[in-house]
């Protein structure tokens, strides 16, 4: 399992996780990772989360709440358009191209970091900027799916 985030046109290094995580294993990751990518970013900014249960628990959003993080909330049971989700399917496209296979984790997450690493700024503002249009298409009446 891996942990990331972008911002804009920055992305921050990519973190590999080991074993499951809960609600301390989840800030001992954003205090080592999200912190100092974080110190790039505007003053204001928002934080984008889904619903897994290590992010929902009392003790990560205390450590939000007590580090002036604000987190972007979405109601239960809606769409899930943070655009980091269509960043995991451009990686693992590039991981798996022409249906690759790996003979260890060593040369899989060398293969991850390469797939990372290769990610574009105009990839990731891309991203960003559709934030926008797919809020947008997911309140339009009438509005079945949405082009991410």
């Amino acid at each position: 399992m891996v942990w990331a985030c972008f911002a804009g046109n920055l992305k921050s290094k990519l973190v590999f996780l080991v074993g499951s995580q809960d609600g301390e294993k989840y800030v001992q990751t954003l205090e080592e990772n999200l912190l100092p990518f974080s110190e790039e970013l505007p003053v204001t900014w928002n934080f984008m989360q889904d619903g897994a249960p290590c992010h929902c628990s009392k003790f990560p959003k205390d450590w939000l709440f007590d580090n002036y993080i604000s987190v972007l909330e979405w109601p239960a049971y809606s769409p899930d358009l943070n655009p980091i989700e269509n960043l995991w399917i451009i990686l693992v496209r590039r991981v798996y191209a022409i249906q690759r296979q790996f003979e260890s984790i060593q040369s899989l997450t060398e293969c991850i970091i390469d797939a990372w690493d290769s990610i574009s700024t105009e990839t990731l503002f891309s991203l960003a900027q559709s934030m926008r249009k797919r809020c947008v298409e997911v309140v339009l009446p009438k509005s079945k799916n949405i082009d991410y």
